[in-house]
């Protein structure tokens, strides 16, 4: 994976914390991809530091998804394009 956003890369991380035979060095991931977008789905950002980052806490994923920037970002439109 790679350049996602948080909600990706808390998936990831709850995989790394429940099998910890998962190590950065045999497997890489990508949890650093949203830190290149302008704005994420999350309403609190992830908690990185140099070395760690934390598993956020509460029900399901943990996180909770920002409702009106994905209202923002929706497409309205009824017509669908053809992608090349």
């Amino acid at each position: 994976m790679g350049m996602g956003n948080a909600f990706g890369s808390v998936a990831m991380l709850h995989v790394a914390a429940a099998c910890p035979a998962i190590d950065s060095d045999t497997y890489s991931a990508d949890t650093l991809g949203q830190l290149y977008h302008d704005s994420d789905l999350l309403t609190e950002p992830l908690n990185f530091s140099s070395a760690v980052a934390s598993v956020p806490e509460g029900p399901g994923l943990r996180v909770e998804l920002d409702e009106e920037l994905i209202e923002k970002c929706r497409d309205a439109s009824t017509t669908a394009t053809q992608l090349a």
